[in-house]
């Protein structure tokens, strides 16, 4: 497992709250979760790879249909991309995150 950044630990903070506020039931983050470098032509940022135990339900249905559509208010980073798939009880979200100071 990549060792989780700053950046890593308050996006997933952010996802566990947004979804507990969703009455959606997910696990702590667990350990194949990484984060890597992530550039552009005109940017750096974080791929981050955020795997979870989720009870399957219709709010974590209705809840994961609105996440990419959705502006992610995550201090000191500018999330640019987030998507997410399901597989039984096991959530994986990936994300893209820019510092926005050197963005």
């Amino acid at each position: 497992m990549t060792e989780h950044n700053d950046g890593t630990i308050r996006l997933q903070q952010a996802i566990a709250a947004d979804a507990l506020i969703a009455g959606c039931a997910i696990g702590s983050l667990e350990a194949d979760s990484h984060s890597i470098a992530w550039c552009s032509a005109g940017c750096d940022g974080t791929r981050h790879h955020l795997h979870f135990q989720a009870l399957p339900s219709p709010s974590l249905d209705d809840w994961l249909t609105t996440l990419d559509s959705r502006e992610w208010q995550v201090p000191g980073l500018l999330v640019v991309d987030l998507a997410a798939t399901r597989d039984g009880d096991r959530l994986i979200l990936t994300a893209v995150t820019l510092d926005p100071d050197r963005a």
